[in-house]
């Protein structure tokens, strides 16, 4: 489930809803929204001090939705960038929903297992199987790749699990292009989320959708989605939790730029809840047990 109110957007809570809180039920009370969760419930900062924090239904929450008007999705060319299984559902639900799949980016075949056979990503599996566009550059930097997805001209990019795209690449287009990130950013930017937040003993991590800039992982932000780190649990677990959400958070987050809905700049969820950090690559080294 994706909830119906985004990541900064500023609503009206019932006050009995928030616990500390003295009112009437007529009562509201100012709140801007940090996270939603899969069972339609929110963390939101009390306003206008930005200093209590609360965990509401959305149920609780009196003000409208912001208005997303439903797009015709067949008219909406998409350019896609993934490689690897976290990446195949957004693109087989990107499929599903009608968008019209200008092309399909991904790494060339490469040689894989004890035999170093040449083995193609799972996305360009996929790809083939449905007969879409697809381009395997050495490098972003190709004259003849960067003049190939020219010519489509793209309405919207779509990046999962691919890489650092160059500024001429995310901004050819005409929206932009969006990421779908494996943490709740500002937390965790780079390759080895779910793995840090793990490290870290973190009880949640999340998704996060937000247009490309320049910086890594350093966009606005689109919406996003908090998901629960069990005791159990270990990076595939989460990861595959993970798979299940994702596909509608990139569809959502396609709508709502497309709508023009309002995009929060990252530097605003920072607080003493909330501070920017780093996942970086993890190395063999890095996993031995304390």
């Amino acid at each position: 489930m994706i909830n119906k109110y985004r990541v900064g957007q500023v609503v009206w809570v019932k006050s009995t809803a928030i616990e500390g809180v003295n009112g009437s039920p007529d009562t509201n009370i100012e709140c801007e929204i940090q996270h939603g969760a899969p069972d339609g419930s929110y963390f939101v900062k009390l306003m206008p001090s930005r200093e209590a924090f609360a965990i509401i239904k959305e149920s609780d929450i009196t003000s409208p939705a912001e208005r997303c008007d439903v797009i015709q999705k067949s008219d909406i060319d998409v350019i896609f960038f993934g490689n690897g299984y976290f990446a195949k559902p957004v693109l087989e639900k990107l499929v599903e929903c009608g968008y019209n799949i200008s092309a399909v980016v991904t790494n060339p075949a490469a040689k894989q297992g004890r035999n170093r056979h040449s083995k193609p990503t799972v996305i360009a599996e996929y790809a083939n199987e449905r007969r879409l566009n697809l381009l395997t550059p050495l490098s972003l930097a190709e004259p003849q790749f960067l003049n190939a997805i020219s010519k489509l001209k793209p309405t919207v990019g779509v990046v999962v699990e691919y890489g650092i795209l160059p500024k001429e690449v995310y901004l050819m287009p005409k929206r932009g292009t969006i990421n779908l990130h494996s943490s709740l950013l500002p937390e965790y930017r780079g390759a080895s989320t779910v793995a840090s937040a793990i490290r870290d003993g973190k009880t949640y991590t999340g998704l996060t959708t937000f247009r490309l800039s320049a910086g890594v992982d350093t966009g606005d932000i689109i919406n996003n989605l908090l998901l629960p780190i069990e005791d159990t649990d270990n990076s595939a677990d989460v990861l595959m939790r993970m798979q299940a959400y994702g596909p509608e958070l990139v569809d959502d987050a396609i709508c709502r730029l497309l709508n023009d809905c309002p995009l929060v700049p990252q530097e605003r969820l920072i607080d003493e809840t909330t501070q920017v950090s780093y996942a970086p690559k993890v190395f063999r080294q890095d996993l031995g047990i304390n």
